[in-house]
């Protein structure tokens, strides 16, 4: 049986190129500014420019990227459209510990 990791990666195809539209949020669900505050720090690939107003990211590089991601931190979760995307997995309240100071 295919993980839920595999499965996205498969309908990336092997050669060629995304548009952000194309990525965000049906491939990776996050907002577009997040995306692009990604790439300028380097959590994400850069782009390529094929235009003087056309950018898109080479799908051997999403590939990767997502490849890259743990499987622990990122979970993919079907978007509205019935599309997988990854989605970060937020910390239990368990798992954090209270901050509140004990009264006196």
């Amino acid at each position: 049986m295919k993980s839920q990791s595999q499965t996205v990666l498969g309908r990336i195809p092997e050669n060629g190129f995304l548009r952000l539209s194309q990525l965000v949020p049906h491939i990776i669900p996050v907002s577009k500014p997040t995306w692009w505050r990604w790439v300028r720090e380097g959590k994400a690939p850069k782009p390529t420019r094929l235009g003087s107003r056309t950018t898109a990211w080479s799908c051997s590089s999403i590939r990767k990227f997502l490849a890259d991601q743990s499987p622990e931190e990122y979970t993919p979760i079907p978007n509205f459209n019935g599309k997988e995307g990854l989605k970060k997995k937020r910390k239990s309240l368990d798992s954090v510990s209270p901050s509140i100071p004990e009264s006196v």
